[in-house]
């Protein structure tokens, strides 16, 4: 099985960077306790604070779809971040 990247993309509504940065924060410890999580990196523009990039790596596609389906993902992205975004877009990549 393949090891799977993915290269998220969030810009908030406006003047809403800070706290969307905070509950990425807590999202990020849950997630590097997942089994099949690598690596799981979030990072804030610097010098637009209302745009994030997250860099995550997974075991294979089960292991992100664990991620995709778990109870912090739901809580902290679904009901808290994404209603708060303007832009969402990712891209999943298989290592070479």
């Amino acid at each position: 099985m393949a090891e799977v990247v993915v290269v998220a993309q969030y810009r908030t509504r406006p003047r809403h960077g800070s706290e969307v940065a905070s509950v990425l924060a807590a999202h990020v410890r849950a997630t590097r306790e997942e089994t099949g999580c690598l690596e799981f990196v979030a990072l804030r523009q610097e010098d637009d604070p209302d745009r994030f990039v997250l860099y995550e790596r997974y075991a294979d596609d089960a292991a992100f779809e664990a991620h995709r389906a778990s109870a912090h993902f739901r809580e902290n992205i679904t009901d808290r971040v994404a209603p708060l975004l303007a832009e969402r877009v990712w891209s999943s990549y298989i290592r070479v």
